[in-house]
């Protein structure tokens, strides 16, 4: 199964997870929550999972996010440790 990940998701995701709010993930990345919200339903979509729910103390992740998370943290410090090298034609 081939799966297209999208890097802003995957942070969005990260956020998500730390922060377990919305809006916080919005203000932590100066995004608005609307944009937060789209970024969370293309992953449940790609993912078939809800990735989050709602509960009286805020978005509690699910099993699979709880399992995998340690992958989207891989794939953003990859993604990180790509340096730029000075182009000398």
């Amino acid at each position: 199964m081939a799966i297209n990940l999208d890097i802003q998701n995957i942070l969005v995701l990260k956020r998500m997870y730390e922060l377990r709010n919305v809006r916080l993930v919005a203000e932590s990345l100066g995004k608005t929550s609307g944009a937060i919200s789209k970024n969370l339903t293309k992953m449940k979509t790609q993912f078939d999972d809800p990735l989050f729910v709602q509960t009286k103390h805020g978005f509690e992740p699910t099993t699979f996010v709880e399992t995998n998370m340690a992958h989207f943290e891989q794939i953003l410090m990859s993604v990180d440790s790509i340096k730029p090298q000075n182009f000398s034609p």
